[in-house]
């Protein structure tokens, strides 16, 4: 891949964005308005995202829709005169919420987008006539004004509006589902039945691929070359609009989501999916045009996104206008953030763990069986209450292996079921299957195929059970690439008979406590297995499930799952809070070679939740990779789990571009407070033939290094907020 193939003439691309919108209160004069470019040059922005909407009314000079009242001059006009004689792009973003297209919202309150019982949820339906409106003025826009791009804010396309369910009508001959949620209709599950779910599902998807194309149409006959940027769509969702989008904004912000991983993860996802550039955001400032984020909130969030090649947007939104605090520190924060995108820029990453996400798995409905041929793959496999859920079993594992491998600076990749086709999938080193429920018997193979190459692969839990289409396959499919067989499924949230009482007690065992949680502890033991290392005789725990397997011939097993030793829980004086080790009950993790290393973990250890209480299972995790997969190509000595870095190739030049971000943050509401500096970081970087010229960064601190051999040892002073190290070979 050349990179000319990786760019494609596409701007976009690791651009630093500065976004704001018009204001209310004050004159939006030539002064204002340089102002806003002002700003994007302290940060040292090249392109500019300005909302062109306020109330319904707009910025610039319109044919049909009024302007803002106190505009003394055409906005957007100047924006794009004085923008592109300063060197920057711009780029008018159109906002679908009440409060933005407000006049429209009293004028055409059946607009409105609402749930069942008619509560409205903050935005205006595109499936609506304003639809019309939006497709309209981005045809004026781009026809009259010199702009760089068209960024469409929100993508609400389906709620139960009279237009929604006179829509739904007609596309599936029967009445709208109920459903109460005022989010997106995928995000949350509304109808009784998997089917009913999976119309809704499939209604919100048709409706968003239809307005993505309406507004594709409307750029590329007017001029084609506009960029169209699409934003809240974000994870697997990226792949229904990617025809017609050439960016993607999947809008996560900490306030919204668990951590700061969340948000890489949805914006990783979206890349994979789509294999468009994405525009990673964060809120500098959001409501009442108050500051509130410190400048190490944006810092370490862009800096995370610049990481993983997407194009950093600080949403500034009129804050600086009036609260300049931190000016300097602000513009010394956006200047590295700049140097390291435009770093990033013509990279790869170094390939060692490949992830796999399975949007078949993740979307797998659960719930009562009335499922037919017009809903979209995901059947069903157990029953809950009589209701449809999506489960989230996949995502959970998904996630929280992501976790522990940056936590322990892994260089790993997400790839979908696609990739798998893909020959560079034999670049990775090992493949990582969290969790993968369902899997289609092309991709099994092709798994197969990885490892009779000399690929690793570590799969988890109930990986292989069913096929792409939520069906159960025999045992004997998965048998042959694991080294084991699954016999059955143990988890105490199940609704399953009690098959014994204690004898003394008369109440159920603690095995198989009925309509529990899966909070049951399971303790581990560690056999003497090059696997484990320094966990062998350890005693490890879990909680949760796990399926019961008998290992094959040839395979070996490396860690234990003891049975409790009932007689002593049930001993007197009674102490329920106690549970003790017994005899083994079978196995947890089996191994075996193929010729590549495969190695299978029965149980569901990655969420943070079955895992949280014995830090050593993290260790057997990342064990379980770095013995299928071999040495890593950057070993971090002296590195916090806080310390998180990226590993990338130079197309051009070679040199290898290190990212690395601090997570050692103290946050309180959804924002970072404070990052606590990690110190004398020792980086041994495997070169080969080649030897470390210069090391370049982005702090401009001092680093020193020395060769050893193939490997170049380079010690880094300080990382405080992030650091990008651009180290050039020869």
């Amino acid at each position: 891949m050349t990179a000319e193939q990786v760019n494609e003439d596409s701007w976009i691309e690791q651009s630093m964005i500065h976004f704001t919108w018009a204001r209310h209160g004050k004159p939006m004069t030539r002064a204002w308005t340089h102002g806003i470019l002002d700003k994007a040059e302290l940060i040292h922005a090249n392109a500019v995202i300005f909302g062109i909407h306020l109330g319904g009314y707009v910025a610039y000079q319109s044919n049909f829709t009024p302007s803002v009242a106190g505009m003394e001059l055409d906005v957007l006009e100047e924006l794009c005169n004085e923008g592109h004689r300063r060197g920057l792009r711009i780029i008018p973003y159109w906002l679908s919420t009440n409060m933005g297209g407000a006049l429209h919202v009293h004028e055409h309150p059946d607009w409105v987008a609402v749930n069942s019982k008619g509560v409205q949820t903050g935005f205006i339906c595109h499936s609506t006539p304003y639809a019309d409106v939006i497709e309209a003025q981005v045809r004026e826009v781009t026809k009259n004004y010199a702009i760089d791009g068209v960024f469409i804010d929100q993508s609400y396309c389906s709620c139960a509006c009279s237009y929604c369910k006179e829509n739904f009508r007609r596309r599936f001959g029967r009445e709208m589902p109920e459903w109460t949620s005022t989010r997106y209709v995928p995000e949350d599950v509304w109808g009784k039945t998997a089917k009913e779910t999976g119309l809704l599902r499939t209604f919100w998807l048709d409706n968003l691929r239809h307005f993505c194309w309406r507004i594709q149409k409307a750029v590329k006959e007017t001029r084609e070359s506009v960029l169209y940027i699409q934003s809240v769509v974000y994870d697997a969702t990226a792949q229904a609009v990617a025809p017609y989008v050439d960016a993607i904004c999947s809008e996560r912000h900490l306030h919204y989501q668990r951590n700061i991983n969340d948000i890489v993860i949805s914006n990783r996802l979206a890349a994979a999916y789509s294999k468009k550039p994405i525009i990673s955001q964060c809120l500098y400032g959001y409501t009442h045009h108050a500051k509130e984020r410190p400048v190490e909130h944006f810092h370490l969030i862009l800096m995370e996104g610049a990481a993983t090649g997407c194009s950093p947007c600080l949403m500034e939104l009129n804050i600086c206008d009036d609260n300049q605090n931190r000016s300097e520190d602000l513009e010394e924060a956006g200047r590295q953030i700049r140097w390291t995108s435009e770093a990033m820029r013509d990279t790869q990453p170094v390939k060692y763990a490949a992830l796999l996400h399975s949007k078949s798995s993740e979307g797998l409905l659960i719930g009562s069986p009335d499922v037919g041929n017009d809903v979209e793959p995901g059947a069903l496999q157990h029953f809950k209450n009589g209701k449809a859920i999506v489960s989230r079993e996949h995502r959970a594992s998904f996630d929280g292996y992501y976790d522990i491998l940056k936590s322990r600076q892994v260089p790993v990749e997400f790839i979908t079921e696609t990739d798998l086709d893909d020959d560079t999938l034999f670049d990775y080193k090992v493949l990582i299957l969290p969790n993968v429920l369902c899997i289609s018997d092309k991709n099994l193979q092709r798994v197969k195929e990885f490892a009779a190459a000399g690929g690793g692969v570590v799969a988890t839990h109930r990986t292989g059970e069913l096929d792409e289409d939520g069906r159960p396959r025999t045992a004997s499919d998965i048998a042959d690439l694991i080294g084991a067989t699954p016999m059955k499924l143990i988890a105490r949230d199940l609704d399953v008979p009690t098959p014994s009482l204690d004898p003394r007690l008369a109440i159920p065992s603690v095995d198989v406590w009925p309509n529990a949680e899966s909070r049951y502890f399971h303790y581990v033991r560690a056999v003497n297995h090059p696997i484990m290392g320094e966990l062998n005789g350890m005693l490890l725990s879990f909680t949760g499930a796990f399926v019961d397997v008998d290992d094959l011939p040839g395979s070996s097993v490396a860690a234990h799952i003891l049975a409790m030793d009932q007689s002593r829980v049930s001993m007197q004086p009674f102490n329920r809070r106690g549970l003790f080790p017994g005899d083994v009950r079978g196995p947890l993790v089996v191994t075996s070679e193929k010729p590549g290393k495969v190695v299978y973990i029965a149980a569901q250890l990655e969420p943070i939740e079955s895992r949280v209480r014995s830090r050593e299972v993290d260790d057997l995790l990342y064990k379980a990779v770095t013995w299928a997969g071999g040495p890593l190509p950057v070993e971090c000595g002296h590195c916090p789990p806080t310390l998180h870095i990226t590993y990338n190739t130079n197309l051009n030049t070679g040199s290898l571009v290190l990212v690395l971000t601090n997570q050692s943050v103290v946050s309180a509401l959804g924002t970072i407070r404070y990052i606590v500096p990690v110190s004398n970081i020792e980086l041994k970087v495997k070169l080969g033939k080649k030897r470390i010229k210069e090391i370049q960064t982005a702090t401009g601190q001092e680093i020193h290094w020395k060769q050893e051999q193939d490997t170049g040892v380079v010690a880094i002073p300080e990382v405080h907020v992030a650091e990008c190290l651009v180290i050039r070979l020869e």
